[in-house]
């Protein structure tokens, strides 16, 4: 195989960790810490959490804005009972669970029920075979719970509360 022209075993020899088959000479090849040209790691994250943990959040934010109304004649629709309570139970948790995971706090716990949350609404919700767009709007929320899965998988990184608490 090739990628961009160059063997694909020359690639890895390349950017793989062990010196001793580099394609030039014993350590001559940059490994795997190799840096990308005008990729920065942010002040004071080094990991790169912050950013994910903050566009997680935003996205819940997005999600759960002013549509407590629509949504609970929607759960009603599919026969579950008290859809209001359950519309705004709905918010209320995803509005939480959003701060939790900006803010770093029981990350891991919040990343996996958001996750499952996630998914619970794609398949209950969106699951319509013959409707495009609920489909589409399925494959989102099962996109999103991967998010939270690798969260969860990754941790809150160093600046987080749960990195903050577990020093």
């Amino acid at each position: 195989e090739e990628l961009r022209g160059e063997p694909f075993d020359e690639l890895f020899a390349r950017y793989n960790d062990l010196p001793d088959d580099d394609p030039d000479g014993v350590g001559t090849a940059p490994g795997s810490g190799f840096a990308v040209s005008g990729l920065q790691a942010r002040t004071g994250d080094a990991d790169g959490l912050v950013v994910v943990r903050r566009e997680e959040a935003l996205e819940v934010a997005r999600l759960s804005q002013a549509r407590e109304d629509a949504e609970a004649g929607y759960i009603a629709a599919y026969g579950f009972p008290a859809s209001t309570l359950l519309a705004w139970a709905a918010a209320i948790f995803e509005l939480v669970a959003g701060g939790f995971i900006l803010a770093g706090f029981f990350t891991r716990t919040t990343a996996w029920a958001m996750a499952a949350f996630c998914l619970f609404t794609g398949v209950v919700f969106h699951f319509v075979p013959g409707d495009q767009m609920q489909m589409i709007s399925m494959m989102k929320n099962i996109a999103i719970a991967g998010g939270f899965v690798a969260l969860a998988a990754v941790g809150p990184g160093t600046i987080s509360l749960d990195g903050q608490r577990l020093r």
